[in-house]
Formats: structure tokens, C-alpha cells, sequence
């Protein structure tokens, strides 16, 4: 028996499910004084679904199931939206762990989601801890499980740092690598070195990009991707990934078409299920990834009815040893895992599922012991002769060079002097200061203007943004230009979010970052 939590006696919404939940062995807990909700919450030991109703103020109610998550593990927020199209909008990031309703949702809809919902109901480490009862032997208790938490948060944390590092090591190895190839402009030998090394060096990027994805600590940034090619580009990485017993087979149907979603996630999603299915074929066997382009009339899948209308499907099918139907229920919950004892998070499957529905998608999986398993996976379709939202080509400036005097800030030695060197080569005058208070001296000393400001965020003894602030009451006219290698929740800690568009993020190449100082500076001109 699942329980539904909501807050407002007076929605038609909220009579509409008490007559549905009337005969059925769920039930309805409405609450009108501001806290209850909350207090039952905190005295739980199940999982309950929150309803809450988003359909006169979506934004609203996505940060009140957010708020619900961050505070409560055991609420399952649930959304009941006019119109589901409006969900894929919003960031993935936002839709972690949410499911939603559609305000036309009918009985089988919303039994489908309670039962979904009693799948998790009863259990709570908190609870098995206090109530003494002994694991079974051999078998991980809820305190392992904890203990695996605590590792995992540290372990990222540590993470964190690594990725800040290392993104300051690629920017310096992308760098270098153009430097290398202006000086040899006409050796195709030393081009192809050149590019075989900044194509590792992206690939890294992206791996730096997925880490943060994965520890949510990077917002996401969907856009148009068309799935065939994501796919292809992924094809060498797999083949080294896969092991060389396993065959794999790549079905690509060129009407397939294009996604919005962000690309290191897609990407991760993909990984994520190869690596499954290799693991379920250690004799060997055939891994296909299939691509499709298919009409949905708007079913329930997984407690979920996506919208009537195209999906791209992605299968990754594998011939391995397979599983129980039991089991099969249980693949997509946190912590399940059929791994050996310390082999496996359980966490895989169900950042997977997340990141799927945070696309707006489905995910099922097809399975039976000794016949392979199949997970099918639908993501809204989208035009690819659309534009884009925000082209990467739009407002582009005509040249890049310039004869301004710009002031670079970073604590990085390395970066600081790789950078000067890209910007007085494209005719920039570049003071140079290695934190705060050095900027500060040379600003100071400086008599004549300086266009542009550029600072990494974190930095000794004081950070860019607070650098920026000191600095603009004595050089309004004075642009800024933020650079950082670290996650964006830390950024944002620091940057308010109107400055997004004075942001750089580390790696960038020389031409991305004199692009930007192009763009800043003639913004600033075009509105003196």
C-alpha cells in the first residue's frame, strides 16, 4: 500500500484523487497547515509519493520537489502538469527523481505510479538500524550501505579537486598543441601528431564533464544532438572499452533524427550499458546498439505515459546470461546490485533511469536467464532542421584580434603564462597578476584604461568576483571575464547567475578564449 502526501484540501485535483483512491489499497493524506506535510515526512519510515500540483506555476513547484529531495530521501515528488511537453524544458538536473502526472491522467496512470511508488515503500536505513535486526550472512546490511555512502561522498569530494587540477593541465596541453601546429603550419605529419593528441586531450574534457555529471555537481546543458552521430563518435572508445570476446554491433537507422539532452550524459547513459552487458558476457557474445524512429500513442511505461507523438528508441541488447523477472524489477533501484560483494555501487542503473527521465524519456528492460537482456530506451524526438536555442555561431565576431590592454589574474603559473602568450599574439596589451591584491597594486599603477579583466574564481586570498567588485568602482568602464576548472555549484557559490555570460570554463582552447575576450569588448563598445 503506497500513501499519497499533498498540501491543498481545496484542489479539484485533490477530490478527483480521492475518488479514485476510494476503492483501491492506496491512500490519501492531505495536509493544511503549513509544516505537517513536512512533520510526516520526518517521522516516515516509507516511501511516500508528494503530490504536488505544478500546473499554474511549474518553476515553483520544481524547486518545492527539490526541496523535498535534498531533505527528505524517502518523498517521491510528483509533479501534475497541464501539459507534459512542458517538462523536457526544464534542466535534467531539476528532474532527477521526479515523476510527473499529466492533469488528464486516468486510473491505470496513476495506479501504475503508486505501485511503482510501493516498490520503494518499508524500507529505511534509519529504521533497520535502530530495530537491531542482523543481516543475513553474506548478505550487505543498510550500515554497509551507509558506509558506502560516506566513501562515495568523500571519494568525490577528492574528485572535485582532481577535476579542477586537471582541467588546468588540458587547457595548458590544448594550448601547447596549437602553439605547435602555427609553428609547423605546413607539415602534415606533425598535424596529425598534433591533432591525435588534442583528441585525447578532449576526450579527457569530456570525461572531467561526465564526473561532475555524475556527482551532480555540473548543471547540465542540453542541446541538439542527433543520436546516430553521438553514437559513431563513441564507436573507437567502445571497441577499446569492450573486450575483445564480445563482438559489437552498431544499427544505425538514418531516419532516427535528433534529441535535445546533454551530450556528456547521453554519452554516460551509453557507457553505463556497455559496460553492463560486457560484464553479463564474461564467456563472450554479441553486443548490438540500434538506433530507431518510433510513433508513441502516449502508454504508461514504467508508472510513466510519455506524450502521443516521435521518439528516437536506443537499444543496447546484449546475448549474456540474462535475469529473473525478479531481479528485473529491482535493476533500477539505488543500491541494487548482482554484483560480487565490492564489486558493484548499485548506483549505475539508477543514475541512468534519472538522467533518462531528466531527458524526458522512458527506459524498460527485456530479460530471461540464459537469453540476454534488451533496455529500450525513448527520447522525445526533435526536428534537426531546427536551430538551435543558443547557436554556438551566433554573433561570432569578425576578428579576433585587437590592441586593447587587458588584465589577466590566475594562480596558476603555467595557465597564467600560456595565456598572456595567446593574447599578445592576437595584439592584446596583458598585465599580469597571480591573485587578487597583485591586480589590485596593478590596476592602480596602471594609468591608462584597461577594456577587460579577466580572473579565475578561486584564488587565494581572494576570490575573482570579489576582485571584480573592488575594482568596478574605480574602473566602471572596465568589462570582467570569469575562467574556472571547478564544478558549477561551487561557481555559482561565488558568481551570481547573471554573469553566466562573462564565464569561461577551463579547458578552453586559444581560440575559445580570445573569442570571448572579442565578444566582451566589443559588447562594451557597442554600448558606450
Amino acid at each position: 500500500m503506497a500513501t499519497i502526501l499533498t498540501e491543498n484540501d481545496r484542489s479539484t485535483l485533490t477530490q478527483r484523487l480521492k475518488m479514485m483512491l476510494a476503492e483501491g489499497p492506496h491512500t490519501l493524506k492531505v495536509f493544511t497547515q503549513a509544516g505537517e506535510l513536512v512533520d510526516a515526512l520526518n517521522g516516515s519510515t516509507r516511501r511516500n509519493a508528494v503530490l504536488i500540483d505544478a500546473r499554474q506555476d511549474i518553476g515553483k513547484a520544481l524547486e518545492r520537489a527539490q526541496e523535498l529531495q535534498d531533505r527528505h530521501p524517502l518523498a517521491l515528488p510528483v509533479l501534475v502538469v497541464s501539459n507534459e511537453n512542458e517538462i523536457p524544458s526544464f534542466p535534467a538536473q531539476a528532474l532527477l527523481g521526479v515523476r510527473w502526472l499529466r492533469e488528464s491522467f486516468n486510473q491505470d496512470e496513476l495506479d501504475a505510479l503508486l505501485d511503482n511508488a510501493e516498490e520503494h515503500a518499508g524500507y529505511s536505513w534509519e529504521a533497520e538500524l535502530r530495530s537491531g535486526t542482523p543481516t543475513p550472512e553474506g548478505e550487505r546490511g543498510p550500515a554497509e550501505f551507509k558506509e558506502d555512502a560516506k566513501r562515495m561522498e568523500a571519494l568525490g569530494r577528492v574528485a572535485m579537486g582532481a577535476v579542477h587540477d586537471l582541467n588546468n593541465i588540458l587547457t595548458i596541453i590544448m594550448t601547447h598543441c596549437d602553439f605547435v601546429a602555427d609553428a609547423a603550419p605546413e607539415s602534415a605529419a606533425i598535424a596529425n601528431e598534433v591533432e591525435g593528441i588534442k583528441s585525447a586531450a578532449r576526450r579527457a574534457a569530456a570525461l572531467t564533464t561526465q564526473l561532475l555529471a555524475l556527482s551532480r555537481r555540473n548543471k547540465p546543458r542540453p542541446r541538439r544532438l542527433d543520436v546516430n552521430e553521438v553514437l559513431a563518435s563513441m564507436e573507437k572508445m567502445l571497441r577499446r572499452l569492450i573486450h575483445e570476446n564480445v563482438e559489437l554491433l552498431f544499427e544505425f537507422d538514418p531516419e532516427a533524427g535528433s534529441i535535445v539532452a546533454d551530450q556528456s550524459q547521453f554519452e554516460q547513459v551509453v557507457l553505463n550499458l556497455a559496460i553492463n552487458a560486457q560484464d553479463a558476457m564474461w564467456d563472450g557474445g554479441t553486443l548490438k546498439i540500434r538506433t530507431s524512429l518510433e510513433e508513441s500513442a502516449g502508454n504508461a511505461v514504467n508508472g510513466r505515459a510519455p506524450a502521443s507523438g516521435r521518439y528516437v528508441k536506443l537499444s543496447v541488447i546484449d546475448s549474456g546470461v540474462g535475469m529473473s523477472e525478479e531481479t528485473r524489477r529491482q535493476i533500477f533501484e539505488p543500491f541494487f546490485t548482482t554484483k560480487a560483494r565490492g564489486a558493484g555501487t548499485g548506483l549505475g542503473l539508477s543514475t541512468v533511469r534519472d538522467i533518462i527521465y531528466g531527458f524526458g524519456g522512458t527506459i524498460t528492460a527485456e530479460s530471461a536467464p540464459g537469453q540476454g537482456t534488451s533496455f529500450h530506451i525513448l527520447l522525445p524526438w526533435v526536428d534537426s532542421r531546427a536551430e538551435d536555442e543558443a547557436p554556438e555561431e551566433a554573433g561570432r565576431p569578425k576578428s579576433l584580434h585587437g590592441n586593447e590592454t587587458i588584465l589577466l589574474v590566475e594562480d596558476e603559473p603555467s595557465v597564467l603564462n600560456l595565456a598572456s602568450r595567446i593574447l599578445r599574439q592576437y595584439g592584446y596589451s596583458v598585465l599580469t597578476a597571480r591573485d587578487g591584491r597583485e591586480a589590485l597594486a596593478l590596476s592602480r599603477e596602471q594609468k591608462g584604461p584597461i577594456a577587460l579583466m579577466i580572473t579565475d574564481v578561486i584564488m587565494p586570498r581572494m576570490s575573482g568576483y570579489k576582485l571584480s567588485a573592488a575594482l568596478q568602482a574605480e574602473r566602471p568602464e572596465m568589462r570582467t571575464m570569469f575562467v574556472s576548472g571547478h564544478a558549477d555549484d561551487v561557481v555559482a557559490h561565488i558568481i551570481p547567475t547573471h554573469h553566466v555570460d562573462q564565464f569561461l570554463r577551463k579547458p578552453f582552447t586559444p581560440e575559445q578564449l580570445v573569442e570571448k575576450v572579442r565578444h566582451l569588448i566589443d559588447r562594451e563598445l557597442a554600448s558606450a
